[in-house]
This record gives C-alpha cells, structure tokens and sequence, in this order.
C-alpha cells in the first residue's frame, strides 16, 4: 500500500502502526499461473482441514499482498477476493455484535467486513465530521432535494494521473479535464465525449443582461467538438506567424505579413484566391476609391492604373489574340501581339481621334478622314475602284498643290495621263498655270497665254518647217512673239507682260533691246527681295515677289537714270566661271559672284561677297569689310565700291 493523504488532508505513511499488512514488494516478480494453481491447491486445502487457522490466515494475507502489485492480473485478484469472501466466516474468531470501544491501541494483520471484505484502512472521525466514502473509495456527497452543496477550496491540486469529470453517469457525454504529457511538453485536455455537437463555449455580458447571473449572459466563444471555433467580436494574434487551412488541405494561408506589409500569403508555394460568387465583388483599397472585382472576372479602377515593367496584354471574349499596351520599337502605344490585325472601333456615328487637341486627325465610323495639317507618304493610293478621291465635291472645290515635282506614271496599260475638269479619261479637260510649263512634248486642243490662245490648225499654218524658228504675226493691234535657239525675245515694235514682265534669277529671263519697262531681274532671300529693274535701278523689298504688293514702298532704292533700251541686267549665268550670279551693263560684266562648292553665299572671283540682310545690300571683300552699301535711310556710300555708272539719285 502507498503513502497517501487522508480526507482531512494529513499524511498517512505505510510505515505507522495504523498499517496492519505488510506493503506488497513490487519488485517482486509475479507469475499469475502459478498463482491461480496456489489458490486451487489452498482451496482444496482449507475444505479438507489439512491446514490450521494460522496457516490459513497466513496464506490469506500472502495472497492479499499481491493484489497490490501491478504485475498482478485482473484474474488472479478476482479469485482472492472469491476465496477471502468464502474463508473468513470459516475460521474461528472474535464475533462482535454491536460497538466496541478501546482505549489503547488494537493491532491485527487485518480486518474484514462480515461479507469478507478486507478494511485496508481504519478512518479516524473528528468533531462528528464523516467522509461519505463509497466502495471504490470515492467522496460522494448529495445534498438533501432542493439544497446545494457548495465547496470553497483554496488551492485544489489535482495530479496529472487525475482529472476533473462533469456529469459522470448523468448522461452518455461526460466532459472531463485532465493534464497529459511528460515532465517537459504538457497540454490541459478537455474531453468532450458523444458527437460533435458538443462544445466549449464562453458566456459573457451576464452584468449587463441578466443582472450578474451565474447562468445569464449571451455566447462569445464557441468550440465545438468537431473543431470549428466561432467569436463573436474581434480576435488579436500578436507575434509568430498565423496560419489558416481548409478542409480542402490545399496549403496554409498566413495573415497577418508579408514583406513587411500587412496583408496574406500563400505559404505552401501554393497559388492563392479572394474569391466571391459571380453576382459579387472583391473590393480593394478605401471606401469610394475601390478597386472592385466582380465574380464575373471584370474590374473597375476609379482611380486609373499604372503598370510598369514587362508586358501587359489584354485578350477578350472575342478571343483574338492579344494586344500589347506599352510601347513598340521604343515608342510608346500599342500592338497586336499574336500577328493579328489590330482595330481602333467607332460607332458609325462617332470618330477616332489621333494627335493633340485642336489638331487631330479624325476618321469618323462611316470611314471619312479629316487631315488639319500636312500629310508626309511615299504612296498614296486606294485599294479597290479606278479613282483616288481628294476632297468632297460639296465640300471644298478640289484644290490640290504640290512642293517638288509631280509624276503620272502608268507603266502597265500605258494609259497614265492627266485629265481635268471631269471624272473621264486622261486627255480631256483644262490646264490653267500662272506661271511656265515646261515638258518635252505637250499635247492641248490649244495653248493660251493669258487671254491670247493658238490651237493646233493655227501654229501649223505659222511654221515654215521643223527645224526653223517659231515665228507668229498677227494684225497690227494684236502682239507678235519669236523664238530663237529655245529663248523667247521681244522685238521693238511689241511689249508682252508675262507674269508682269518679271523673271525670277535661275529660271528664263528677257533680255535685247525690247525690254519690258516695268519688268526686270530678281533674287530672294532672307524674306526679302533683291530687284534690278530694266532702267538699272536696285530696289530692296520686303516681299516674296516684285508684283505681289504694286504700291510697297521699296526698304531701300537705289534709281538711275538709264532709259530701257540700255542694258542692265541680273541673271545666273551658268558658264561664268561654272555657274556665278552677274550684273550686266551693256553686255559687259560689272559685278559677278561665282558658285563656290555649291554655297548658296554668293562670292565674286575677288573673293567679294554680296550680302542681302536685314533690309541692306553690302558689297564686303575677304577681309569682311565693307566696300559698298546701301541702306533704308542712309545715302549710298560711295567708296571703293562697284558701282552702276551715271547714277542720279543717292537716296
């Protein structure tokens, strides 16, 4: 028998004289069929008298010792408690009917109860106080019908061999409280037995609804027996890592961090959801600033979204393949990424614009272009039908215009051609030019300068043969031309205004003695305009043509006195020294400026430069001095320079 504590919580030791057996030894070794052979031989002895009541109680209490050993089978005690049951009341004794009381001290090797049962310990009663102990040992106390009993401990201990039980043989689920584990790794356990209906629950506010009752309150923590948890109100985890897993068992879910930013992961390198029903959204970010996700896969970004690195594509429900959004070559917009064809959609009664505002190129949703400023292409053409269309005919009256040349080529049918005036072949129609044609054949009904017209039947009937000049006379109020060796001249007795009988220097010019009085030479540069006229006069306007503005008052002017049958001239001269700009007086050359590695600054062989600038005319040597100028304002000046003779007017 071990030391234990009695119901008064005194120590009591095998050791004292309250112990009446000797303690069962556990190292001893048990052989339970042995033993059960032992009984059946004591047994047969005892009913035949062979033994004595001495060595009968003797063999008893040997028997006794070993239901004390843990070695000792279920069987073996079951059969010594059936033998001590059926001994006892045969061997002789002291029979006691009624109490009996000793002053001193009673020692016995064992006491048993009339039905056989050994007493292993005597308890001691003090002020009247009775442990209701039953047959297994157990304190049970019930109170009186309608009365509780109420026990105030200051400190309980229950051993880890012990527990707690809630409704022992109450129901078919009691609960029971118990700490398992070793010296180092324990848990508390609390056993819920039945079904998973079964659970732990935390009850709370009972002040606050159920004036502080022991069974008010409303639930705040539920955990159910089949290991769902439900909390009412909020939940902190502080520290360590947080993770959450599904019946699904897909891998574990961290809240809580990840990368220092508050959020959730998936933690088993597993790919992870936020997941609604299709009529719902997933929103992300602040209130009336979410980012919304539908459960039908669309999204909604009210404050506009940013991607940045790699390659963004989107694909639709047409399935067509993707389309880059970015850049392409370096430039940013976007791009078919599949090899597709790639659209930019309009209702038909709306337009696609592209470039700035107050400048876009607009094509409309019927097909209609609208160009504000230049359009820059190697090729223009139209696929499908015979015609390139350039402006609506209610819209605008056609009018097209080309810097550089203009080339209709048709190298297949031999059919290229220009027709104006009506949407039929090429041959028919008008050409109006203000100013030279020039081709190597040209073929018209007829050809008119200004008002004066000759048509085929008519300059036949003037040509003497092929290979002589083009000579036309006509009456005698009309005018008369002539050509010679390629070069139009006018003759004495006629005047011919063409383009208001000015040349622009590089193109033909007129020259012989019949010169157009108003007429004569010009350069441009610079926005200004440098003129000799036919008397020999300088004039520096501020214009792009010498006819544009009749009554412009001139920046500077330099006049003579010359009358116009003498020659004076500015022209490009292209056998001057391979090609120079000259000033000519009566054939002779008074100032000329050579080409120099085809610089558009005009240098004489002296190394002279003539410079039109900033509303002055300055003739400089190679040293960048001044040896003539003239100027708005300020006379002529009269140095070194070289100057057109008999000049009569230094302003």
């Amino acid at each position: 028998m071990s030391d234990f504590y009695n119901a008064f919580g005194q120590f009591v030791s095998t050791q004292t004289i309250e112990t009446f057996v000797n303690q069962a030894d556990d190292k001893i070794q048990i052989d339970n069929t042995k033993i059960l052979n032992n009984i059946k031989v004591l047994k047969v002895q005892i009913e035949t008298g062979t033994l004595t009541k001495e060595q009968v109680i003797t063999e008893i209490e040997k028997l006794n010792s070993l239901k004390e050993n843990k070695d000792t089978s279920d069987q073996v005690k079951n059969e010594i408690e059936s033998l001590v049951k059926d001994t006892v009341s045969k061997v002789d004794g002291i029979r006691l009917e009624g109490n009996m009381e000793i002053g001193g001290v009673m020692k016995s090797r064992g006491f048993y109860l009339t039905d056989g049962t050994k007493v292993n310990e005597v308890i001691r009663v003090v002020d009247k106080l009775a442990v209701p102990l039953d047959k297994e040992g157990h304190v049970t106390i019930l109170p009186p019908k309608g009365k509780r009993v109420k026990a105030t401990v200051h400190d309980l201990n229950i051993p880890k061999s012990g527990r707690i039980t809630f409704g022992d043989k109450e129901d078919n689920d009691p609960y029971h409280l118990r700490k398992i584990g070793n010296t180092d790794n324990n848990h508390l356990r609390l056993t819920l037995n039945d079904n998973n209906n079964e659970s732990l629950q935390i009850w709370g506010d009972s002040c606050k609804t159920d004036k502080c009752s022991v069974d008010g309150g409303t639930v705040k923590h539920v955990l159910d027996s089949n290991g769902n948890a439900t909390h009412t109100g909020g939940m902190k985890v502080t520290g360590g890592r947080t993770h959450f897993k599904d019946v699904e068992n897909r891998g574990r879910v961290r809240v809580g961090a990840a990368w220092g930013i508050p959020g959730f992961y998936s933690e088993d390198n597993q790919d992870i959801v936020v997941g609604v029903p299709r009529n719902r959204k997933v929103n992300l970010g602040t209130a009336g600033k979410f980012v919304e996700i539908n459960g039908n896969g669309n999204i909604k970004v009210p404050g506009g979204a940013q991607v940045t690195g790699g390659r963004s594509h989107f694909k639709d429900a047409e399935n067509k393949g993707r389309v880059r959004v970015g850049a392409a070559w370096g430039i940013p917009g976007f791009y078919s990424e599949d090899n597709q064809d790639i659209v930019v959609g309009v209702p038909s009664a709306k337009k696609v614009n592209l470039g700035t505002a107050g400048k876009f190129v607009e094509i409309t949703g019927t097909g209609n272009m609208k160009v504000p400023g230049n359009v820059n292409t190697p090729l223009l053409s139209r696929i499908g039908g015979d015609w390139l269309r350039i402006n609506q005919q209610t819209n605008s009256v056609g009018r097209v215009a080309t810097y550089g040349g203009f080339s209709i080529n048709d190298t297949r049918s031999k059919q290229g051609g220009l027709s104006v005036g009506s949407w039929t072949p090429p041959g028919q129609g008008n050409i109006i030019a203000t100013g030279e044609i020039k081709a190597g054949q040209i073929k018209a009904g007829k050809i008119c300068i200004n008002n004066t017209c000759i048509t085929e039947a008519q300059l036949k009937t003037m040509m003497t043969n092929q290979t002589a000049d083009l000579a036309a006379s006509i009456a005698s109020n009309r005018k008369s031309i002539a050509s010679n060796s390629g070069r139009i001249t006018v003759n004495s007795s006629t005047m011919i205004d063409i383009s208001h009988g000015y040349k622009k220097v590089g193109y033909m010019t007129m020259g012989g003695s019949g010169q157009i009085v108003k007429g004569g030479d010009y350069t441009y540069y610079g926005g200004y305009l440098m003129v000799l006229e036919k008397t020999g006069s300088f004039k520096l306007l501020k214009a792009k043509t010498p006819y544009q503005y009749p009554n412009m008052k001139p920046e500077w002017e330099f006049k003579s006195n010359r009358s116009p049958s003498e020659n004076v001239r500015l022209y490009w001269d292209a056998n001057h020294y391979g090609g120079a700009m000259v000033i000519t007086y009566n054939g002779g050359v008074i100032w000329d400026a050579p080409r120099e590695n085809g610089n558009s600054m005009y240098k004489d062989k002296r190394r002279r430069l003539l410079i039109i600038q900033g509303g002055a005319i300055t003739l400089r040597n190679n040293r960048n001095s001044s040896i003539w100028e003239a100027r708005k304002g300020l006379p002529a000046n009269t140095g070194k320079s070289t100057r057109l003779p008999n000049n009569n007017d230094n302003t």
